[in-house]
């Protein structure tokens, strides 16, 4: 499901499509609302527009940009900046979103000047409508909400199709199976030296009714910065439909996977609060 908000330069705003929980919510926005900084350096665009959205009521804010780079030749240097959509999953829990938007230029030192289009700081302000799932993947009584100590860094679940094939070489098909993978990133705070990260996850079908549910371990990557490290889970959550030739053993397809995020050390166990929620292809759909 998709909603496109779209800013006009008329002072205008039109919704298309329906907001809802767990959707995609598209922004579409025109440049010449903001034209305060066009600024350049040696020939280079080294200016940006980003749009801005605080989701209710987790708090959390994203970015993302509203323009894409013109090149003067392919790999070469950007001159100019063109419109873009921007993106964003809107959480399975939100009540409502605030949107606005920044002109970033350019100041050799100091602080980059900036530009504002909020609504003379209201902000842009949309109703997401309820798109509940049967059986919610629940908060954790006893976690704290602390983005400050654990954080999704990179969120992606998708579907893709797995081929099976015989002995290596034989280029003999053996089956295929649907696959349902995440593939999570989280910072977490360097509070202890013993630390477990991990995320409860709900996979449901169509008509939003659970079809499993796991709890599974992000595992160490790297240290970080801030005082943090790096966890991370490339795998799959949920085994779909498989079959090989002569037989199928089919599964409900898996249409939205819910999951929250937590981090334990030193006694204490934290969550960034958010109840992240990623809508899935049909099964026919995947190739």
């Amino acid at each position: 499901m998709k909603a496109t908000i779209n800013f006009l330069n008329d002072w205008t705003q039109t919704l298309d499509g329906d907001l809802v929980q767990g959707g995609e919510l598209v922004v579409n926005y025109d440049l010449n609302r903001l034209p305060a900084r066009r600024d350049t350096f040696r020939g280079a665009a080294v200016w940006d527009i980003l749009a801005l959205a605080r989701f209710h009521p987790d708090g959390q804010i994203l970015a993302a940009s509203v323009t894409t780079p013109v090149s003067s030749s392919p790999g070469g240097m950007t001159v100019d900046r063109a419109p873009a959509l921007a993106s964003f999953s809107v959480p399975g829990d939100a009540g409502y979103v605030e949107l606005w938007f920044l002109n970033v230029g350019y100041a050799p030192f100091g602080e980059p000047p900036k530009a504002w289009d909020s609504r003379f700081g209201d902000n842009y302000v949309f109703t997401v409508l309820p798109n509940s799932t049967a059986q919610p993947v629940i908060p954790r009584t006893n976690a704290r909400p602390a983005r400050d100590a654990v954080n999704a860094m990179q969120l992606g679940v998708g579907k893709q199709r797995y081929y099976r094939f015989g002995d290596a070489g034989s280029g003999i098909f053996a089956g295929s199976e649907l696959q349902t993978r995440v593939k999570l990133t989280a910072w977490v705070r360097n509070i202890g030296y013993a630390k477990n990260v991990w995320f409860d996850a709900n996979v449901f079908d169509g008509s939003n009714q659970l079809v499993d549910g796991q709890t599974l371990s992000l595992h160490y990557k790297i240290g970080a910065g801030g005082g943090g490290d790096v966890f991370d889970f490339d795998d799959v959550l949920y085994h779909g439909s498989r079959g090989q030739p002569g037989s199928a053993l089919p599964r409900p397809d898996a249409r939205r996977v819910q999951l929250r995020l937590y981090f334990q050390a030193s006694g204490q166990l934290f969550t960034d609060g958010i109840l992240h929620d990623c809508q899935l292809l049909e099964d026919a759909t995947v190739h």
